[in-house]
């Protein structure tokens, strides 16, 4: 038998052939000391959802890789279908919010509309929606398990889009010009978006670490808006909200690096759930920020 280039060749049939011989030096990535803790995503919340900071070790069983290391073609796959389904829960909270236009029955359904309160069945929907989210982002095997994970996914969304219709509501029933309104945050929504997730794909930055940061912000915006509910001030609710708009355009930023895994290596292929959630939640919170300053600046009784 001959040696070369660490390759070995045999004459003989029955002798199996040995290619690539790892040598000492070399890493093996099948092997399990060679393993590392990963961190998974967080997700924050003020008034309208919570706040996890859940770091979880990343196992082999449990995953398939991570989307860091991931080849072009599988990170390709793992990023439409993510937005996909993102897509789907922007869909669902859109014809929410248009039926609620359009139809008093559903006002009534989620807005007192004689005494502009929240009805019992929104509350319902946002602990539902609550608990969901607990279980998504707490528990990775249930973010990863089909059909369960979408049919999960579809509920969070359905009851997710009842708390957002209510502001939306409020809107339409006490302003005038409260349509117009709702159009203009959603137009700036979007085009925040848009510019956010051009520059988290093309800049060389890493916003991983910033995670951390923006969780401390959330939880202090979480106190101010706690004291907002005993102190009514237009400035201090106005800032409030321009803080929180500026930490969900950081989150938005920060978790469209999670999802195309050029920076981070926080999720796996198999976490296009809790992904497509995080980025659900970041727009329709700036969504909502941006229309409460629209309504507090422009609005017109």
């Amino acid at each position: 038998m001959n040696n070369n280039n660490n390759r070995y060749y045999s004459d003989d049939p029955n002798q199996q052939l040995q290619y690539n011989q790892q040598t000492p030096n070399q890493q093996d990535p099948f092997n399990q000391n060679s393993k590392q803790p990963q961190q998974l995503a967080y997700q924050i919340g003020n008034v309208n959802h919570a706040a996890f900071n859940n770091p979880m070790a990343v196992n082999d069983s449990e995953c398939s890789g991570l989307v860091s290391s991931a080849d072009s073609d599988i990170r390709a796959g793992f990023i439409v279908k993510v937005y996909a389904i993102m897509s789907f829960q922007l869909s669902i909270t859109f014809l929410l919010i248009l039926a609620s236009y359009y139809f008093q029955n559903v006002r009534n359904a989620i807005i007192n509309t004689s005494t502009i309160q929240y009805t019992p069945l929104t509350i319902f929907c946002f602990v539902i929606a609550l608990v969901i989210e607990v279980a998504i982002f707490c528990c990775r095997k249930v973010a990863r398990k089909v059909p369960l994970n979408y049919i999960l996914l579809t509920i969070f969304t359905l009851c997710f889009s009842t708390v957002v219709a209510a502001p939306c509501i409020i809107c339409f029933e006490l302003l005038s010009n409260g349509v117009q309104l709702v159009i203009i945050a959603a137009s700036i929504t979007v085009a925040i978006t848009i510019m956010l997730t051009i520059y988290a794909w093309r800049t060389k930055t890493d916003y991983s670490a910033a995670g951390h940061f923006c969780f401390v912000l959330s939880m202090s915006v979480l106190i101010m808006c706690i004291i907002g509910l005993f102190v009514r001030n237009i400035w201090f609710h106005l800032f409030i909200c321009t803080l929180c708009i500026i930490i969900y355009g950081g989150y938005i930023i920060f978790d469209t690096q999670l999802i195309i895994g050029n920076h981070s290596n926080y999720l796996t292929i198999d976490d296009y759930i809790i992904a497509a959630m995080l980025l659900y939640v970041d727009i329709v919170i700036l969504f909502l920020r941006i229309l409460e300053i629209l309504m507090i600046i422009f609005g017109k009784t």
